[in-house]
């Protein structure tokens, strides 16, 4: 349903950026990472700073197991740049911190 939801979405306005970004977020949870990562880089074509994106990026980076590119995601742009709400800081924080090592108590998948 959420992917249905957000497809259509997307297909009624392609310039709407959060969208994308949940069309990612429901096809991560349906496992299909090549899908997952044309939506959320369809995001940050339309909005290149907003740091929610980056963090679902890094997340999907994390759960394919590519650590080094989860953590350029989840620092890119820098908070330095943004004014991100706490939230944002507190997820991107973890992103870094997880990945630099492997979570087996997380759930992949495969890319």
């Amino acid at each position: 349903v959420a992917l249905s939801a957000a497809e259509r979405a997307v297909r009624l306005r392609r310039t709407y950026p959060e969208a994308h970004n949940s069309r990612g977020n429901a096809l991560l949870m349906l496992s299909r990472p090549n899908e997952v990562m044309e939506a959320f880089k369809a995001a940050l074509t339309l909005t290149p700073r907003d740091p929610e994106v980056y963090v679902n990026l890094a997340n999907t980076f994390e759960a394919t197991g590519r650590f080094t590119e989860a953590s350029t995601a989840s620092s890119a742009p820098s908070s330095s740049t943004l004014a991100c709400p706490p939230r944002m800081s507190i997820a991107a924080t973890y992103c870094k911190s997880s990945a630099a090592t492997v979570r087996r108590s997380r759930p992949t998948i495969s890319p």
